[in-house]
């Protein structure tokens, strides 16, 4: 079983200074609206500066207190490979009273500096009561997020940002979120509540997806995390934001059509109409919010669209498949465009760069991996990806390579088909046994491309299309494959 490393340990101080970060991105929005009141508009630049500020003074006397106390660690290691730490209860409160003392004294300091350059510049000071209460919300503020940052340093990362802590702190924001809208200054949310929303979301995406990796690799016997698991742990955390965000617009986008017939009612005789009835969600962007129920109107038709051809034909799902199909393609053909723009450039050009006049071996090592050898090579035992296909195709240098990395990799599909090709079939006598045993009729053509692109130098590469309707016939196999392994 893995135990702490010197790697390990500075890994893991990484990710805990991201969920610290993340957990200072939701403190600092409270901290923001509870100055707005005192500082108005410089109340995101306070938030901003002193929140940061205080948390990690107060993560620092926790630090420190552990150092100088030696506080042990148990023998139990979680899955994050994090010692838990005993904290006693009095070294707690010592640490919590430390800060609060410091807070308080850089309060004071702070608006006693203020008040001196207020009197500099304008030549009259705070009012007593003003300087006072200044004094108060500011020491309040930086004692709270003192006292935050105390209780992070012993926590794990994972218990600070994560599954454990997200109903919370999403419960914050959406406090926060809606008194600012309705009782604020513009009656709209702030650029800095919206900044601190994509941080914490930033945030939470690092954290689950290193809890999606470390899981599993902690409990295997290498301990080692392929890149398939984490690209397996980030398309978990994407799926999941991906769903919070089509909830979170089927809900903006019914308000807005309930919003707008009663907008319509009892705002339809002022004089700027347009303004009065446009003022959801955002209040002074009646443009945008007329954008949105635009965008609302044709989600409410797709949805009644949907539901009325799932009614009439239960097989719908075809021409979704059908449709993503299509956007793969493009998607697929603007990746192979953007790799294969710098190797056209140079034909262009007529010139070759000089690693390849210089070395030789480079490209022809290309080439063996990609050309050269034969289907009889292409034969593999594992199953793989559609997205780890792809990514090696886009890396190759050239149409003909990638065509030629296609087609071997649809060969390896049709050896573990059991259909008679083994791996000392000729690409001829593949083609003839794919054409009468397989629905795949342009076989013909693709082995002349692969052909021409493997043993003629002088013929032109194949085309984007013509590599795009390969690398479907490509995917449409893989994912064959992998259902029937599942």
């Amino acid at each position: 079983m893995r135990r702490n490393t010197a790697n390990d340990l500075r890994w893991m101080r990484r990710y805990k200074s991201v969920a610290v970060i993340g957990m200072t991105a939701v403190i600092a929005t409270v901290m923001e609206w509870l100055t707005l009141f005192a500082a108005g508009n410089a109340s995101a630049f306070l938030a901003l500066v002193f929140c940061p500020l205080g948390i990690g003074t107060g993560y620092l006397v926790e630090h420190l207190a552990l150092r100088l106390t030696r506080a042990k660690e148990s023998d139990e290691i979680d899955f994050s490979y994090e010692s838990k730490i005993r904290i006693p209860r009095r070294l707690t409160f010592v640490c919590w009273l430390i800060t609060i003392v410091l807070m308080v004294l850089l309060a004071s300091a702070l608006v006693t500096l203020i008040n001196r350059l207020r009197i500099r510049l304008l030549g009259t000071p705070l009012e007593r009561k003003v300087l006072v209460a200044y004094q108060i919300l500011l020491a309040a503020l930086l004692s709270v997020a003192g006292c935050i940052g105390c209780y992070l340093r012993p926590c794990a990362f994972y218990q600070i940002v994560g599954l454990r802590s997200l109903i919370e702190c999403v419960a914050v924001f959406a406090f926060v979120g809606a008194i600012q809208s309705i009782y604020g200054a513009s009656q709209t949310v702030s650029w800095f509540f919206v900044a601190c929303i994509v941080v914490y979301m930033i945030c939470v995406a690092v954290i689950m997806n290193q809890m999606y990796v470390i899981q599993p690799s902690y409990f295997s016997p290498t301990c080692h995390a392929t890149d398939e698991l984490r690209h397996a742990g980030l398309k978990a955390v994407l799926g999941m934001f991906g769903t919070c965000l089509k909830y979170l617009w089927l809900l903006v986008a019914g308000m807005s059509l309930l919003v707008f017939p009663w907008r319509v009612l009892t705002c339809g005789a002022q004089m700027n109409a347009f303004f009065w009835i446009f003022a959801f969600p955002f209040a002074s962007h009646p443009v945008i919010n007329l954008t949105i129920f635009i965008c609302a109107w044709i989600t409410l038709i797709a949805i009644v669209v949907y539901i009325c051809l799932r009614a009439k034909d239960p097989d719908i799902d075809r021409y979704l498949s059908k449709i993503k199909t299509f956007f793969r393609r493009i998607w697929l053909s603007i990746r192979l465009l953007v790799a294969s723009a710098p190797s056209e450039l140079r034909r262009l050009r007529k010139t070759k760069p000089k690693a390849e006049q210089e070395d030789t071996r480079q490209t022809q090592t290309v080439y063996e991996d990609t050309v050269i050898l034969r289907p009889r090579k292409a034969q593999r035992k594992e199953v793989m990806r559609y997205g780890s296909f792809s990514r090696r195709l886009v890396s190759l240098p050239d149409a003909k390579a990638q065509y030629c990395y296609a087609y071997r990799t649809l060969v390896a599909c049709l050896i573990r088909k059991y259909i008679g090709i083994d791996a000392h079939s000729t690409p001829q006598e593949i083609a003839q046994i794919v054409k009468n045993r397989t629905n795949i009729h342009d076989i013909d053509r693709i082995t002349a491309l692969f052909y021409a692109s493997a043993y003629a130098p002088e013929a032109p590469a194949p085309t984007i299309n013509e590599l795009v309707a390969l690398c479907e016939i490509v995917r449409a196999e893989l994912e064959r494959e992998r259902k029937a392994n599942q």
